[in-house]
């Protein structure tokens, strides 16, 4: 066996590296595939946290590569009257910048 491919050896665990990169492309498909479930059942819980009722949101749709976030027929029901809603919206839509959120800014 030559000396660089020792040394290639030597620096990088192959057994180690091939698993850890699958389980890294796994992680970012389930990201992907359930994040905007994730991000709806996250305003839903912490609308209802804030407000002290229930907060109902229809679909989020999240597009990171647009900087978009929409939420689709929210409604807030008022915490002193639970059967009628304080706020409802049919989309709400929430639009960033990507690059500064990827700079030291």
């Amino acid at each position: 066996m030559s000396a660089p491919l020792r040394l290639l050896r030597l620096l990088f665990r192959w057994k180690a590296i091939v698993p850890l990169a699958l389980l890294l492309v796994l992680l970012g498909g389930g990201w992907l595939l359930y994040l905007d479930t994730l991000v709806r059942r996250g305003v839903e819980e912490a609308g209802a946290r804030v407000v002290g009722a229930r907060v109902d949101v229809e679909a989020a749709d999240v597009r990171l590569g647009e900087g978009s976030v929409r939420l689709r027929r929210i409604q807030v029901a008022n915490p002193d009257a639970p059967m009628t809603n304080l706020v409802e919206a049919e989309d709400v839509v929430a639009d960033f910048l990507i690059a500064p959120l990827l700079e030291k800014k």
